[in-house]
C-alpha cells in the first residue's frame, strides 16, 4: 500500500508543480567542471591491457583483437599464440614507443616496472611456454632475466598447499595474491617479493575483493558485504589480520554495498593520498574517506568528468587535484585511460537536467555517452544526468524531487508510466518543435512509429530505439487469425485442440495472464474521463480463461522436447522479443520449422506487437525554463548515428534512415564496406537458446515485411506499477478461490477507479 500511495503522490503533485515558474536550480550557471584528458595511445584497433603508471611513465600491453564471428571460431582460437607489444607512453609529451614484442600477450595478467628498470610480467593464464602465474623478468629492451612459477612457490609456502585465485601488483614493490586453500572456505592473502619469494601470508575470513595502500602506506584488503563496504588491515609480520574498517553510510547518501554496473571485478576502494585514507567509488561518483574522522567526502560526479563512470576500474592519485583513471566504455567496447582534473576557470554554462530513474543493467551507458558528446560540443549549456540508482524505489525518490520543485528539463521515459504523466500535463508536446525542424520531423521515424507513439495527435516523447514484443504461432494452423486475434479467438482456438495440448510451455494462471491480458490493462481505463471498464465481457473472459490453468508447473528438464512439441503443434505459441540483431526472430523461425506467424497479442484492436521504447527515449517537461535548449539536446540524442557495428542487445532503430541500414545488414548476401570503413558481412553462423540450436542466415524480403507490418500495427506498452499491484492482488484472490469473478471485477472497478481519478 505504501508503494501505491507514494506513486500516487508523484502524480498528484505534478499538476501543482507544472504551474510553478521555477525548475529548481536547472537554469543556474555552474562553473564547477572536471575534464578527463584521455591518453592518445598508439593502439590502433588493438586491445590494451595490463597497464602500469609510474609517475609520468605509462606502460601498457597491446595485442590485436581476434576478428571472429561465432563461438566455433572462438573455440578454435583458444590456446593459440597472440603476439603483442609492451609500450611506454610519456604523459607529458604524448610520445608513445614500443619497448619490445612479447608472445602470448593476451595471457598477461599484471605488469610492473622496478626501480632497477626491470619489467616484471605475470602470466596469469597457461600457454605453451608458461604455466599459470609465472613471473617473468625482462630488461627494458626485452632481454630475459629470470622466470619463476609463483603457483609453485605459493603452494609450497601455504600450510596444506593452495591455489592462486587473483594477483595484485602494488606500488610498494610487492606482489599480493589472493589464494584458496585446499580445504573448503580457506582464503589467504599472500605477499611475495619481486623475485617471487613468499614473504608473508595471512588467513582471511570471507572473500578478497581487492587490495590497496592507504595514505600511510599500510596494506589493506577490500571485503564487501551486504551491510557495508569494509576493509581490513593486514599485518604480515604477525601473520594476522588487523583492524577492520567499515565505511558506513549513516545518512543514506552513498551506495557502496552493491555494484549494479561493473560486477565483482570492479574495485570500489583505491589507494589513499594526502588526507584521504583511501578513495571510494560510489555508484554515481567518487568519494574520499578519512578513517581518523570516519568521514566520507563526495568529490565528483562521474557525469561531470566526461567519462562513463559506472565501469571505472582504476583510480590512482598522481598529485593534488589530479587522478589517473581507467574506464571501460561499453558504447565503444574499449578501455580508455587518462587524467581527471578540476577546471579552475571553467566556462559558465546553463544547466539542463536530464533524469533517468535507474541505469541498472547498463541501460544508462548509451545516454551517458550522448550527454558527454553533447557537453563537449556545446559552449552555452551543459547537460547534467540525474539518476536514482541509490534508491531502492526510484519512482518514490523521483516523486520527492518533484514535490520539492526539483523537476528535470528532460526525462528518460524507459520504465515510466507515460500515460499518467501525460494525463497530468507533465510532458511538453513536441509536435510544434518537430514541425519547425528539418532534421527531426514527422518523416524522421520509420513508417508507423509516429502514429504508434502519438497520444491524441500529440508527441510527448522522442524515441531513439525500441523493442518489439509479439507472439509467434504456427502459420499453417492460424490462417484464420492472420490479421490478429481477440481473447475470444484465443479461447476458441485453444479449446478446439486435443486434450493435453499446451498453450505455452509455461502454462500457469499468472503466466497466461501476463502474456494475454496484462499488456492491455490500460485498455480498460479512460484517463481523460476517469472511467474504468473492468466489468466488460473481454476482461471477464480473459480472467476466467487464465483461471482455468494450473497454479504451478514443473520445470522443463529437456528443452529439446519443448522444441519438438512446438513443431508438432502440441505447444501452440511462444513469445518473441525483437531487437536490432533479430536473434529471437532467427530462433523462433527455426523453432517453428519455418512455419511461423507473428500473430500478435489478443486485443480488441488485434494488436500485432507491443513497442517498448529503449533507454534514451526522452520527454521534455512542461515546466522547463529551457525548452528550446532541451529540444536541441533531445534532437542530438535521437538523431545521432552512434551504432557503427552490429551490436547485440540494442533496440530496433526508430529513425527511418537507421532502420534501413539495419535492413540492409540483415538481408545482404555479399559483404560490403560502410562509409566509416566498417566491413559488414552477411548473416551466418550457429547459436543456441534453451538447448535448441538454430542458424543465422540473410533475411528474405517477406520476413522484413513481417517486421514492417508489426510496427504499423503496434501500440506502446504501458508501464503502471501501481495499477498492476492492484490487479495482481485482486487476481491472486480470484485465482486462489478467495473471491468470485464478480467480486474481482467489483474490487478492480472500485480501487482502480479511485486511483485513476486521484491521479489524472
Amino acid at each position: 500500500m505504501k508503494k501505491i500511495m507514494l506513486a500516487m503522490l508523484l502524480v498528484l503533485c505534478v499538476g501543482v508543480m507544472t504551474a510553478c515558474s521555477g525548475n529548481g536550480n536547472n537554469t543556474e550557471s555552474d562553473a564547477v567542471e572536471y575534464v578527463f584528458n584521455e591518453l592518445e595511445l598508439d593502439k590502433g584497433q588493438d586491445c590494451v591491457s595490463c597497464t602500469y603508471l609510474n609517475g609520468n611513465d605509462f606502460y601498457y600491453v597491446s595485442f590485436p583483437y581476434p576478428d571472429v564471428d561465432d563461438e566455433v571460431a572462438w573455440e578454435e582460437l583458444k590456446g593459440k599464440e597472440y603476439a603483442g607489444s609492451i609500450h611506454l607512453y610519456k604523459i607529458d609529451s604524448g610520445e608513445d614507443s614500443i619497448l619490445f614484442d612479447v608472445k602470448y600477450a593476451s595471457d598477461i595478467g599484471r605488469l610492473y616496472v622496478t626501480e632497477q628498470n626491470q619489467i616484471k610480467i605475470l602470466y596469469s593464464a597457461e600457454n605453451d611456454s608458461f604455466s599459470r602465474y609465472t613471473l617473468i623478468t625482462k630488461t627494458l629492451d626485452g632481454a630475459d632475466v629470470s622466470s619463476i612459477s609463483l603457483a609453485d612457490t605459493v603452494n609450497a609456502a601455504l600450510e596444506g598447499g593452495g591455489t592462486i585465485d587473483n594477483s595484485y601488483f602494488e606500488q610498494d614493490g610487492q606482489i599480493y595474491l589472493s589464494c584458496e586453500g585446499l580445504e573448503s572456505g580457506q582464503t589467504y592473502i599472500v605477499r611475495c617479493d619481486m623475485e617471487g619469494n613468499v614473504t608473508g601470508s595471512v588467513k582471511m575470513d570471507g572473500y578478497i575483493d581487492g587490495v590497496f595502500l592507504d595514505n600511510e602506506n599500510r596494506m589493506a584488503v577490500e571485503t564487501n558485504s551486504n551491510e557495508s563496504l569494509k576493509y581490513v588491515y593486514i599485518d604480515f609480520e604477525k601473520g594476522e589480520c588487523g583492524e577492520t574498517v567499515a565505511i558506513q553510510d549513516e545518512e543514506d547518501k552513498y551506495m557502496f554495498a552493491s555494484d549494479i554496473h561493473g560486477g565483482p571485478d570492479i574495485s570500489k576502494i583505491y589507494n589513499g593520498y594526502g588526507d584521504a585514507s583511501c578513495y571510494v567509488r560510489d555508484v554515481t561518483g567518487l568519494c574520499s574517506y578519512n578513517a581518523a574522522e570516519q568521514k566520507v567526502t563526495y568529490l565528483l560526479d562521474w557525469s561531470k568528468t566526461g567519462i562513463i563512470g559506472s565501469h571505472v576500474s582504476d583510480i590512482i592519485p598522481v598529485e593534488d587535484g589530479k587522478l589517473f583513471c581507467n574506464c571501460y566504455d561499453m558504447t565503444q567496447d574499449e578501455n580508455t585511460y587518462g587524467i581527471i582534473e578540476e577546471l579552475e576557470n571553467g566556462k559558465e554554462r546553463k544547466v539542463i537536467k536530464c533524469a533517468m530513474l535507474k541505469t541498472e543493467n547498463d541501460r544508462g551507458h548509451n545516454l551517458e555517452k550522448k550527454i558527454i558528446n553533447y557537453n563537449k560540443s556545446n559552449t552555452d549549456y551543459r547537460v547534467e544526468l540525474v539518476t536514482y540508482d541509490k534508491s531502492s524505489n526510484p519512482i518514490d525518490a523521483f516523486a520527492k524531487d518533484v514535490i520539492s520543485g526539483n523537476i528535470p528539463d528532460v526525462l528518460d521515459i524507459s520504465g515510466v508510466d507515460v500515460k499518467s504523466y501525460i494525463s497530468q500535463g507533465f510532458f511538453e508536446d513536441l509536435v510544434p518543435y518537430m514541425e519547425k525542424d528539418a532534421e527531426f520531423g514527422k518523416d524522421f521515424y520509420v513508417d508507423g512509429l509516429y502514429d504508434a507513439i502519438a497520444v491524441d495527435g500529440k508527441q510527448y516523447y522522442a524515441v531513439k530505439n525500441f523493442t518489439l514484443e509479439t507472439i509467434a504461432a504456427k502459420a499453417s494452423d492460424t490462417e484464420k487469425y492472420k490479421d490478429g486475434w481477440t481473447i475470444h479467438d484465443v479461447i476458441d482456438y485453444y479449446n478446439a485442440k486435443p486434450e493435453g495440448t499446451l498453450l505455452h510451455m509455461y502454462e500457469t494462471k499468472k503466466e497466461i495472464f501476463e502474456r494475454f491480458a496484462a499488456p492491455f490493462i490500460d485498455d480498460y481505463i479512460d484517463w481523460d474521463t476517469g472511467t474504468v471498464n473492468f466489468d466488460s465481457d473481454e476482461f471477464r473472459a480473459a480472467a476466467e480463461f487464465c483461471s482455468s490453468f494450473p497454479s504451478s508447473y514443473e520445470i522443463w528438464s529437456d528443452y529439446n522436447e519443448v522444441s519438438k512439441m512446438i513443431r508438432e503443434g502440441k505447444i501452440l505459441i511462444n513469445e518473441v522479443s525483437l531487437q536490432r540483431e533479430m536473434d529471437d526472430f532467427c530462433y523462433n523461425r527455426a523453432l517453428f520449422d519455418e512455419d511461423m506467424r507473428f500473430i500478435g497479442f489478443p486485443s480488441a484492436d488485434k494488436t500485432k506487437a507491443l513497442i517498448i521504447p529503449s533507454s534514451s527515449s526522452l520527454a521534455i517537461t512542461a515546466s522547463s525554463n529551457e525548452k528550446d535548449a532541451a529540444w536541441d539536446f533531445v534532437k542530438s540524442v535521437i538523431t545521432e548515428d552512434e551504432h557503427k557495428k552490429y551490436e547485440f542487445g540494442v533496440g530496433i532503430p526508430a529513425g527511418k534512415e537507421q532502420f534501413e541500414k539495419m535492413v540492409r545488414r540483415l538481408t545482404i548476401t555479399e559483404a560490403y564496406t560502410e562509409e566509416d570503413g566498417t566491413i559488414i558481412k552477411p548473416l551466418s553462423g550457429e547459436s543456441s537458446m534453451n538447448e535448441f540450436e538454430y542458424s543465422f542466415k540473410p533475411f528474405r524480403e517477406e520476413e522484413i515485411n513481417l517486421i514492417r507490418d508489426m510496427i504499423k500495427n503496434a501500440v506502446v506498452k504501458t508501464d503502471n506499477s501501481a495499477i498492476m499491484l492492484i490487479v495482481e492482488s485482486g487476481l491472486n484472490d480470484y485465482f486462489d478461490g478467495r473471491k468470485t469473478l464478480d467480486e474481482l471485477v467489483s474490487v478492480l472497478q472500485d480501487r482502480i477507479g479511485k486511483y485513476v481519478n486521484e491521479n489524472r
